[in-house]
């Protein structure tokens, strides 16, 4: 995914979304819950975010993972889970369970299916290759 160019529906789909959270006292009404362990680092959410909330983490790891970094931009629209493709990504409307979360664990988590060690093993391998 190149760059995301909204069509003129998905517009009026953002400024929807953009009066809900203002009417909602600046909570979406919806907000992404990504599951880092389904996240295989494609980064198409990341272009799809329009208020460019959603980042690439753990880019030391073998396989990096979206994660909502800025989750006051975010104003529920849906698009980072219509554009994943593999699923990791799933809109709920729980936003304060949410929002609590990714306050919390800040610079994303890192519970990918490969860990630290087999990360560590396969890159050695591949410089032995």
């Amino acid at each position: 995914m190149e760059g995301f160019r909204p069509s003129k529906e998905q517009l009026k789909h953002i400024k929807k979304c953009k009066q809900l959270k203002k009417e909602n006292n600046g909570k979406p009404v919806q907000m992404p819950w990504i599951v880092a362990s389904i996240c295989e680092g494609c980064g198409d959410c990341v272009v799809a975010c329009v208020g460019k909330g959603i980042k690439m983490v753990n880019l030391d790891k073998k396989v990096p993972n979206a994660w909502l970094v800025r989750p006051e931009g975010c104003i529920g629209c849906g698009f980072c889970a219509q554009y994943c493709l593999v699923g990791a990504i799933q809109m709920t409307t729980y936003v304060d369970w949410a929002l609590e979360r990714y306050m919390k664990v800040k610079d994303g988590p890192y519970p990918s299916r490969f860990s630290d060690e087999k990360a560590k093993e396969s890159k050695e391998s591949d410089k032995g290759e």
